[in-house]
């Protein structure tokens, strides 16, 4: 078995004793307050099992009273009810009774519900005050625990009316919030389900609970004003023994509680009721009032049982700056406002329900006057508009038009006239369709009942709702389906259309008027459509022009649709060029004439129209003077100059009017090889004949601007070759093998010495000529050797001998020439 609480107010016992059966004890925790004080009604006291084995309920209520270490919410029996301190968010509520709740370190984030709402009263026809209503006050506790001083605390005031409490321990996250704290009026008295035989209703509160207005008027003089039962905690008590009443801890925390600072009254004498600056309830008697209400009167609330009564307004009050409204659960009281800065409003309670207890005058200060009628009328007109409006009609005559729209008409009591206008109107009627009879007069239709009698024209359908709530429905005109025509807009390429629903629906007609709404679109053509965001989009295929359409569906109030459509015409803009082919880097030698042709597909047009091609370079400037762009064969050309090296940015624009688009490549101009140049001349020699003679070209007698390596050769004047006699010997370099174009007849090795090890031999495919045929004495570093070689091109592979063999490296620079051959 499980047990809970439940009811409105937790007062019931709820025992589930299977997935699906439980029994509820109503009322098992309500209170009584009658002659002895306050007891719980406490219907069942044991649980008896057919075993005979009994539960004791009361054992139930202290388990419902523990609390875990998780979010628990406790409710109190009734009585006095302690709530220790636990771990987790908890939620207390402690009901009617002398609670007291506990708050330590680690007890979470607690939230006090202290309130009497289970409390009931009953009485035998006698009047209240005749009881002991001085034991009924409630005195709630909480008490700190031994860690927690005053100064360990921080105060907060919070809740949506800022009328909660909420009390922090300093360096913690450990709080509790105290509902209504700064509102102890919440709780004025409650002493609910009274017998009404025994007190004037009128002067209970809407659950029959003590009023502030009772109380004040019959027992503020014996008891003091202080309600009966407030809202809250009454004492704060901390471990050391210090206690604060409820005042007392508000003015050392430095918060103010909610008050009404007035409450005045008359009786059947009538009388003045001027409640000035600050929250004032005015209670008129059975006599005639004056009440008055203007600038610097705060927020007052009117209630009046009777008589010729006339609210005064001050001198600075005019017309203008009054604002009416209804208010209330019914709509039958009536809140005044005044336009302005600070706010000043007075409530009248039941000002518009026709029950003989309203103001039936408002005088303004230059004489002006208007009746409660003349504010019917105006909250009428607020009501009405052209669109579907909710009206609900006073409990007199009254005459209503409510002009385009949907509208529904809350008829109540009286003979009234209904014009619903164009649209689909309904008129709601309490009580059941059984109790109302419906006739047709000319062009009226006439409802006859509990209510009054309606005169409805335009009026399409009535709705009767009995006191369960139950409808039912009556329908005056048959429903006629919409017609949706053909609804016709432009717009542009790539452009998405946005339409207002009203923009659809001003395509729309309703034989009834009843203004039908838009429910869906579908089956797009060349685009997408939907409702978004209460509007209409729809978008084009890319690059898409020319016609697109889709359909829209409507429905009436009645539940019948209609789908129509919506015809596009979307007009050509122009699309900027795209590159279609990326340009190629392209690269040239200095000093050479260089021309490069823009491929023809390197852009494109959807548009298809012509582009034309213009070059810079990438930052927008213009192309070097050497450098030449011709839009109409689309060619770049132009010769570097000498030393121009480098990398060109160029950027090829393609437009077609209105817009363009550009893509780069790079240009990159490389050097060519300079002619090397005499850095020194040359002198004039002279030698005897029969003399050995040498020279040797000085280094730098040649340079080179590229920094190449030059190969020197020798000639006569005239470029014949040398004379026999005169041997022109090149540098020697690593693996030459130089060939002369004519048959020689001596092969010449050249052999210098190198450092590093021997890494290669020379290979032919003839014959190899002997080791012997080197000479032995070749250990020079530079040595040549004459050898006989047969006519015709000739190739040797050389095997080195032993003693060639030990050098470091060998390399063999090999030339042949014409010379005489030399024995020995």
């Amino acid at each position: 078995m499980s047990f809970s609480r439940s009811g409105e107010q937790y007062q019931n016992l709820t025992i589930t004793y299977s997935a699906t059966d439980s029994v509820t004890i109503v009322n098992q925790y309500a209170v009584i307050a009658n002659f002895v004080g306050v007891q719980s009604e406490s219907y069942a006291s044991t649980i008896k099992f057919s075993d005979g084995t009994k539960l004791d309920l009361s054992e139930v209520e202290a388990d419902l009273m523990v609390s875990g270490y998780g979010d628990d919410t406790l409710i109190g029996s009734g009585g006095a009810d302690t709530f220790a301190a636990s771990a987790g968010n908890d939620v207390l509520q402690g009901l009617h009774g002398d609670d007291t709740y506990h708050f330590n370190s680690g007890a979470g984030e607690d939230l006090i519900l202290e309130n009497s709402a289970n409390l009931r009263y009953q009485t035998s026809h006698v009047e209240f005050g005749e009881l002991p209503v001085d034991t009924y006050r409630e005195i709630d506790k909480l008490e700190f625990g031994a860690d927690i001083s005053f100064e360990d605390l921080e105060f907060e005031v919070v809740g949506e009316n800022s009328t909660d409490l909420k009390i922090y321990i300093k360096n913690s996250s450990d709080s509790i919030t105290i509902k209504d704290q700064l509102n102890p009026q919440e709780n004025w008295g409650r002493l609910s389900e009274v017998n009404i035989d025994a007190i004037n209703a009128d002067e209970l509160g809407p659950n029959g609970e003590i009023s502030k207005a009772y109380w004040m008027k019959n027992l503020a003089s014996s008891f003091g004003v202080e309600a009966l039962f407030s809202s809250g905690i009454e004492r704060f008590i901390f471990a050391d023994g210090t206690e604060y009443t409820r005042q007392e801890f508000a003015t050392k925390v430095g918060y103010t509680e909610q008050t009404s600072e007035g409450f005045i009254f008359t009786d059947e004498n009538g009388g003045t009721l001027d409640g000035g600056a600050g929250e004032d309830v005015l209670e008129g008697g059975t006599g005639n009032d004056i009440i008055k209400f203007g600038e610097g009167y705060d927020n007052d609330v009117v209630s009046d049982d009777g008589g010729w009564d006339t609210i005064e307004f001050n001198g600075d009050v005019s017309f203008g700056e009054i604002v009416f409204s209804r208010s209330g659960d019914d709509g039958n009281d009536l809140l005044i406002e005044l336009a302005g800065v600070a706010r000043n409003s007075m409530l009248i309670k039941d000002q518009l329900a026709d029950n003989g207890k309203e103001v039936e005058l408002f005088k303004l200060a230059n004489g002006t006057y208007f009746t409660n009628k003349d504010i019917e009328t105006i909250l009428l007109s607020q009501s009405i508009t052209d669109t579907a409006d909710t009206i609900v009609a006073f409990n007199g005559d009254d005459h209503i038009e409510a002009r385009n729209g949907d509208d529904e008409i809350e008829a109540r009591r009286g003979n009234d006239t209904v014009d619903g206008g164009a649209g689909t109107d309904t008129v709601i009627l309490k009580g059941k369709k059984a109790e109302y009879t419906v006739t047709q007069d000319g062009t009226y239709t006439v409802v006859d009942g509990p209510s009054g009698t309606k005169k409805l024209i335009n009026v399409e359908k009535l709705v009767f709702v009995d006191n369960d709530g139950n409808e039912e429905v009556s329908v005056l005109v048959a429903n006629i389906a919409p017609e949706a025509t053909t609804a016709q807009f432009t717009s542009l390429e790539d452009h998405n259309l946005v339409l207002f629903v009203s923009d659809l629906l001003s395509y729309v007609n309703d034989p009834d008027g009843a203004n039908p709404e838009l429910v869906s679109v579908s089956n797009a053509v060349n685009g997408s459509v939907v409702i978004d965001a209460g509007v209409v989009k729809f978008v084009p295929l890319q690059d898409f022009y020319g016609t697109a359409q889709f359909e829209y569906t409507i429905r009436d109030a009645g539940g019948l649709e209609a789908t129509g459509s919506v015809q596009l015409t979307i007009s050509a803009v122009n699309d900027q060029p795209v590159v279609a082919s990326v340009l190629v880097d392209q690269s040239t030698p200095e000093s050479v004439a260089w021309n490069y042709t823009v491929p023809a597909e390197t852009f494109s047009d959807i548009d298809g129209d012509s582009l034309v091609l213009a070059a810079s370079l990438e930052d927008g400037t213009p192309l070097p003077t050497w450098l030449t762009f011709d839009a109409v064969t689309q060619t770049l050309f132009g010769t570097p100059p000498q030393d121009f090296v480098g990398t060109l940015d160029i950027q090829i624009t393609a437009s077609d009017g209105t817009a363009e688009v550009s893509d780069t490549f790079e240009l990159t101009v490389a050097a060519t090889n300079d002619a090397p140049v005499v850095a020194v001349a040359q002198q004039d020699k002279s030698i005897a004949e029969d003399t050995e003679w040498t020279y040797t070209i000085p280094t730098g007698a040649f340079t080179d601007e590229n920094d190449d390596t030059l190969t020197l050769t020798a000639t006569l004047a005239d470029g014949s070759d040398l004379p026999d006699w005169l041997l022109f010997l090149q540098p020697l370099r690593p693996s030459q093998v130089c060939r002369h174009k004519t048959s020689p007849e001596h092969l010449i090795l050249n052999l210098r010495r190198q450092t590093g090890p021997l890494k290669s031999q020379i290979f032919s495919n003839y014959p190899s000529l002997q080791p012997t045929m080197l000479r032995q004495l070749l250990l020079l570093s530079r040595t040549s050797l004459f050898l006989k070689t047969p006519p015709g091109p000739t190739q040797y592979r050389v095997a080195l001998s032993p003693i060639l063999m030990e050098m470091s490296c060998l390399i063999v620079q090999c030339k042949l020439m014409a010379r005489p051959y030399h024995s020995g």
